[in-house]
Parts: C-alpha cells; structure tokens; sequence
C-alpha cells in the first residue's frame, strides 16, 4: 500500500492530539451547572400512565365492574376474583351473566332490562379492567368467550321477538325553526357580554363540529390563529390540538386534522369578526378563552372597554350554554351534543361526501357517522309519506325503467342543460330526462330530489315561462 505524505502528516497530528490530552497542564473539563434531562419522581411518571384513560372512561370500568361483582356476590355468595380466575369459568359465568343482568332500580330507570348499548358497555368495562390487572385475556374477541358472546347476541335476539328491545335514542337534530329563533336572539350579541359570550360558544361549537363540553374548556386567548387562504378569504382555524372523546391522543393514534377552518361571511353575524371582538374584550391576562363576565359590564356594557376578566369559567358551566339560548331564544330545549349532531346532518343534507364530514367530526370510519346521518327532515319525510299514500289510493304512476323520460343516467357530458318550454322547442331531442310531470307539485316543493346526485350525465330541465 502506498502511503502518501498527506497520509503521514494525519497520522502525526493524531499522535500529537494524544499527548496534548495527556498534558497535566491542560484545564479540566467544566462540571455542567445544569441538567439536561428532567427527573421525576414515581409518583409523577405514574401520573402520566394513569393518563392513558380518561376519567370518564375509568368511572364507567368501576361502573360496569360493581354491576358484575354485585351478580356474582347474591348468585354465588362471595366476590369474583378476575385476577386468578381461569378462562374456562369465566366464560361460563359471563354467560350466565349476560342473561340475568338487571337494573338495580328498574322504577327510577323505567325498564326492567338493560338496553342492549348498556349491556355492551358492561361487557366493555369489564375487558378493560382484565387488561388492567394484566389479564391477557380479550372476552370480546377471543374463541374462549364465544358461547358466551352467543348468549348475548341471543338475548338480544329474543327481546327483539318479544317486543322488549328498546330502539336507540340518538341526539336530536334542531329543527330549522328552532334555529331560525336562536339565530334572531343571537343577533344581539354585540350589546352584550352575556349574549356575545354565548354567541361565540354556539358558532365555534358548530364550525369546529365540537360537543360543547371538554373542547370549549381547552381554548386559550391564543388557540387562533387568522390566515388568508390563496384567494384572499379570512379566515380562523387552531393552532393547537385539542382533546376530544374521539381524539385522546397517545403514540397509537392518528394526529388530529387542525386544519378546520371558520371562514369570514361579510355580514353582522361574521364569526371571524365576532371572534376578533370577543377577544377585543377579553381581559390582557386572561389565558383562557371563556372567562366570567365583569359586573359593571353586564350593567353597563357600553361603559365598559373589558367584558371578561382572567378568570376562566368552570368546566361544566359549558353543560347550560344552549339551554339557556333555547330558553332566552324561545325555543325548544336541546343539549350541546345537538349542536353536533345538527352540523354533521347539515353537510349530510348539503351533499358533502362522508369522508369530508369525518375530517371535520374527526370520525375515523364511515360507520361511527351513520348514527347522525341517519334523519331524514320533516319535509322530506312527508313527501315520503304522500308518495306512499298513492299507492293507497291507487294513483301512484309507475313508469318503465327502459323509458327514456325516466333514465337520469347515461355517457354523456357532465353539463347541466336548462331549456325553456314553448311549443318552438318542445320537440328537441332529448337522450336523457328527468320527467318532472310525473311528480305533483306537492312533491316537488317539498324538496323530493335533495340529496339527488347525478354523475357522468346530461338532464334537460322543462319549465314553462308562464
């Protein structure tokens, strides 16, 4: 190998570097006057595990856990020890106690049975406590609890024969009226703390799709941030992420979409600009966005620069924020989840894809949305009705599928073509047509063709001028 004088040269330096380190004249190195690394005590780090959990989720495991000890106690005379208890008899017993769960007070709760969404929550705290004792044991999924999963299906089943299931009670959507007068009383919000308070709460629990409760509570002064999109739109969106009951966080979820946007409408009502003022009136100190009101404002508001002081509202005073618009509006009484329920069957009605309401629900599957886009309105469901009233009456008009007239699909262009109806044109040909003189007039003005979705089609709407 040939070894060249730059090769040389290294190799001596490097000898060099070693005697220098070797020099007892050299300093010593400085003791760091900090640490790097944060230390914490036991107590701390269990602190962060307990976290895994919410502490709702931990009041319905101990909720669920006591139903089952309580069976097991007046059937068997002692409590059941899930930590040391085999596969084998735990299946059994769960299969017996699926069948003879009951509600402690059957009067207060009027039903004598559980609701089948009870008696899976149930079977649900259960395998979470067996996970937290360190049992690796999966009574939902595993082979072993399949007799008894089968007895609970079979329950089911049979209360489904006999009459006894209850239907699901799903969060009921505001009706358009309701929403018309809470809107009016809304409109008062700039003349008052009170009102503009509740104002706010309402329209970024809508625009972000939120429950109302534990999302309202994490809102800092400085959670927004107002941007211009690439066509010169304001708008308002997050900076933060927030914690939700779909979103707890943790290494095994999905990062949450902050990319929801409250975009500026130009009008009174403008939420980008009743954000602004909100916020214009917030204490400087304040850290939370929702704070207590300051006396005098609420006396005098025109007298007064600061509505808000820096002391933040409670978190469960959120729980009467749109009750008291219902009342103050006129209205009839809804919870703040409605709110939700009524924003995502608002996009579901105005045709959004389901993939583009889970983005702003913050949904991971298509099926946890089917319970809120499961309504169809009044007004359409009346048509409904009347539709099926003419087969009653024998008047119904059933036209061929193979009739042109009634065909709305087709190769053709992606146009929407309006022709007006006269006697010069009535004769153009037309491939594909919505014949609308089938349908009464009833049926078209109450809506029958929202939702309607045409693709990769060409319709010719009929109307007359007169």
């Amino acid at each position: 190998m040939v070894v060249s004088d730059f090769d040389i040269t290294l190799t001596q330096q490097a000898f060099a570097d070693l005697k220098k380190s070797d020099d007892p004249g050299l300093p010593a190195p400085e003791t760091p006057t900090s640490t790097r690394f944060a230390k914490l005590s036991d107590d701390e780090i269990k602190g962060f595990q307990e976290l895994t959990q919410s502490k709702a989720t931990k009041q319905s495991t101990k909720w669920g856990l006591k139903i089952l000890t309580d069976w097991h106690i007046e059937t068997f005379g002692v409590p059941l020890d899930l930590a040391e208890i085999c596969e084998e008899d735990l299946a059994k017993k769960l299969s017996r106690f699926y069948c003879e769960a009951k509600p402690q007070n059957p009067k207060k709760e009027h039903t004598s049975e559980y609701h089948k969404n009870t008696m899976k929550a149930i079977r649900a705290a259960i395998n979470r406590h067996l996970s937290d004792i360190g049992r690796n044991i999966d009574i939902v999924n595993d082979k072993a609890f399949k007799t008894a999963n089968k007895s609970l299906t079979g329950l089911m089943k049979h209360r489904m024969v006999t009459g006894t299931s209850r239907p699901t009670t799903h969060k009921e959507i505001i009706h358009k009226s309701d929403l018309q007068k809470i809107s009016a009383y809304l409109e008062s919000a700039y003349s008052s703390p009170v009102n503009l308070r509740l104002a706010m709460w309402y329209i970024i629990a809508i625009h972000f799709v939120s429950r109302g409760l534990e999302f309202h509570h994490q809102l800092r002064v400085d959670s927004f941030d107002f941007k211009v999109d690439e066509e010169g739109s304001i708008y308002a969106c997050l900076k933060h992420e927030t914690k939700q009951k779909n979103y707890q966080g943790g290494i095994h979820k999905l990062e949450a979409l902050n990319d929801k946007r409250m975009y500026e409408t130009g009008n009174e009502t403008c939420p980008v600009k009743m954000l602004k003022f909100f916020l214009s009136k917030t204490d400087p100190n304040a850290s939370h966005l929702f704070n207590k009101c300051v006396k005098d404002a609420i006396s005098y508001p025109k007298d007064c620069n600061i509505w808000y002081t820096a002391d933040p509202m409670k978190k469960r005073s959120y729980v009467n924020f749109l009750p008291d618009i219902c009342k103050a509006a006129g209205c009839k009484r809804y919870t703040a989840h409605c709110l939700r329920a009524t924003a995502i069957q608002a996009m579901n009605d105005a045709g959004f894809e389901a993939r583009h309401i889970m983005y702003f629900s913050g949904h991971r599957n298509e099926a946890s949305i089917r319970s809120y886009n499961r309504e169809l309105s009044s007004t359409q469901k009346k048509s409904a009705s009347a539709t099926l009233s003419t087969i009653t009456t024998a008047s119904v008009k059933i036209n061929d599928p193979s009739e042109d007239s009634c065909v709305i699909s087709g190769q053709q262009s992606q146009n929407l073509q309006i022709v007006p109806y006269n006697s010069e044109n009535s004769n153009l040909p037309v491939k594909n047509e919505l014949n609308c003189s089938t349908m009464s007039d009833s049926s078209i003005k109450s809506g029958v063709l929202n939702n309607s979705r045409f693709e990769n089609c060409s319709i010719t709407i009929k109307y007359n001028l007169d």
